[in-house]
């Protein structure tokens, strides 16, 4: 397996997967194919059409350049998906972020391998999310170990500059370069200069971050607002031009489900005094968020059956999910809350 040779430990297996990164045009190209396959004359065609569109809040959704990597089956042999696979590049990358590797015993090739990892998670983070919802002197920070990391303590402007545009696209570099600026003159950035111990720093401080393990998906309210909709081991949180709008514990979270022939996610949300608060967003993505939080939900139920074997400290509680509906959720106001949904 990729994971045993990249020497991963065995009980992260499960955080990583193969997937197929589609581009803008392999998405329209697939669209069109299904417009194709379901239409049974050029009348029926167009009203699939206008009905897909419609059915989205417009074709600007659709024509999302940023898309979830598509994950494949690890049921199934390359065999079986070579004709979804060819001719594309397989990527093995993390699809959960849920444990963290412990990188005192982690030998210097899987510790390069974490380090490029977060780094990449770092700069998505970044250029999805404002400063403001990251913080401002952390990143300016990650920003002095990255550039110290790669041209070996020349802090040179242009070096930092450079530094700043990789992990933070989305972030003005030149304001983080005038607080790095003051914070070097107050002498507030001290590392030594140890490649390890630089990377490790680096990695911690990244993993401290609020979004730190978020996997983002581009969707609309029920106000018609872009907004994007983030998912975590966690937490569920959306963003709005970039900067946090709000966020829940995932323990609060009574059910979800994705309806993917309306474009559609729900959730009921607990917020406390027996009352149930139902969201709903428009997506392209509603089945992969469920399916994220559906895994999310097995990695628990795994750590916490390891946990009673071994006596280690217990997990948070993962919350109930429902099979997919064609019926939305309704809410339950001034009554108990009952679930009796099976537990994925």
């Amino acid at each position: 397996m990729i994971a045993e040779k990249v020497q991963i430990p065995r009980n992260m297996w499960d955080e990583y997967a193969l997937c197929v990164n589609f581009d803008k045009e392999s998405k329209q190209l697939e669209m069109a194919l299904k417009f194709l396959q379901n239409a049974k004359s050029l009348s029926s065609l167009k009203k699939l059409m206008n009905s897909m569109t419609s059915s989205s809040g417009g074709s600007d959704l659709i024509s999302k350049t940023t898309r979830v990597p598509m994950w494949l089956s690890t049921d199934q042999t390359l065999a079986e998906m070579e004709p979804l696979v060819a001719h594309r590049l397989l990527c093995f990358r993390r699809r959960f972020w849920f444990s963290d590797l412990n990188l005192d015993q982690a030998d210097s090739k899987l510790l390069y391998f974490q380090f490029q990892e977060i780094k990449e998670h770092l700069r998505i983070m970044g250029s999805l999310i404002k400063s403001c919802s990251i913080g401002l002197a952390d990143a300016a920070k990650l920003v002095v170990l990255l550039s110290k990391i790669d041209n070996h303590d020349k802090n040179t402007e242009e070096a930092l500059l450079d530094s700043a545009r990789e992990l933070f696209p989305a972030h003005n570099a030149e304001s983080l370069l005038q607080l790095i600026n003051a914070k070097l003159r107050a002498g507030e950035y001290r590392f030594g200069d140890d490649e390890r111990e630089l990377q490790i720093k680096f990695i911690t401080m990244t993993r401290h971050l609020s979004p730190f393990g978020e996997t983002y998906f581009h969707a609309k309210d029920h106000n018609n607002n872009e907004v994007l909709l983030a998912v975590s081991r966690l937490c569920i949180a959306w963003y709005i031009d970039g900067i946090l709008e709000e966020k829940f514990s995932i323990d609060r979270i009574r059910r979800w489900m994705a309806i993917p022939e309306k474009q559609l996610f729900q959730m009921e949300i607990d917020r406390g005094y027996s009352e149930l608060y139902v969201l709903e967003w428009v997506t392209n993505e509603s089945a992969e968020i469920q399916s994220l939080l559906d895994g999310y939900v097995q990695l628990t139920l795994r750590r916490n059956k390891r946990i009673n074997n071994c006596g280690e400290e217990k997990a948070p509680s993962p919350p109930t999910q429902t099979k997919n509906q064609t019926d939305p959720p309704t809410h339950y106001k001034n009554k108990p809350i009952v679930v009796n949904e099976r537990m994925i």
